[in-house]
């Protein structure tokens, strides 16, 4: 009897796979349109920080200022007595500067 059970319960098993009952019932995972039919909200987009871009003006090119030798804008110079010489031949002078109208050589 328990083989006679086996048999029919196979045979059954059988039937409904081949039968289109096995195919409508519609048990499992579906994916597509129409499985889902409530509001769909897209991901939220994440717009890239701005870039400020701020010109950089070059700066403007060095100035130099000659400097002029001291006592020569206003005529005077600069005689040292223990050297005997003049500023800027002489840097330092012990006995101390004397001043002289200038003159052109």
């Amino acid at each position: 009897m328990n083989q006679t059970k086996l048999v029919l319960g196979a045979a059954a098993a059988v039937a409904m796979c081949a039968g289109g009952a096995a195919h409508a019932a519609r048990v499992g995972v579906f994916i597509g349109p129409g499985y889902y039919d409530g509001p769909v909200v897209p991901a939220p987009y994440y717009y890239p920080p701005p870039v400020i871009a701020v010109p950089v003006e070059p700066s403007p090119p060095a100035e130099y200022v000659e400097r002029g030798e001291p006592g020569q804008a206003d005529g005077v110079w600069y005689y040292c007595d223990a050297a005997k010489r003049y500023y800027p031949y002489v840097k330092d002078c012990s006995s101390g500067w004397r001043e002289v109208p200038a003159r052109p050589q």
